[in-house]
């Protein structure tokens, strides 16, 4: 699948950073474990309460509601500077791509993630070379 980049103006960041801000403010972090008693469970934010996949599965949900083609998005994994499994949302616009990280406040750069990347979609895979 061919990706694509979104042009990222100013209406379009404020999008990006207003779904990231929503999704931050209003989920609380839990475990699976915690949540549902199982060691993983993908699914979006709807209980309030979730996972970092969680997390990125809601910012992907939320970002496709407001119009941004599926196919500028795609879910990555990497390790944390502490050697923690993590999962974020990759977003490839025209300047560049961005994270969103339920980790951080702010949307990022994902050059700016001191990340040790495992798996990112294919069609992503250039724009963060």
């Amino acid at each position: 699948m061919p990706g694509s980049r979104v042009t990222l103006d100013e209406q379009r960041f404020a999008e990006l950073e207003k779904t990231h801000y929503n999704i931050i403010k209003t989920v609380k972090y839990m475990t699976d474990k915690e949540q549902y008693n199982k060691l993983e469970e993908w699914t979006d934010c709807s209980t309030g309460k979730g996972d970092c996949e969680d997390f990125a599965l809601q910012f992907r949900q939320d970002l496709e509601a407001l119009g941004w083609p599926e196919d500028c998005m795609g879910r990555a994994t990497c390790f944390t500077e502490d050697n923690e499994f993590h999962c974020v949302l990759l977003v490839n616009t025209d300047k560049g791509t961005y994270v969103l990280d339920n980790r951080f406040k702010t949307v990022m750069a994902w050059k700016d993630c001191n990340y040790r990347w495992d798996y990112v979609p294919r069609y992503l895979k250039e724009s963060i070379a």
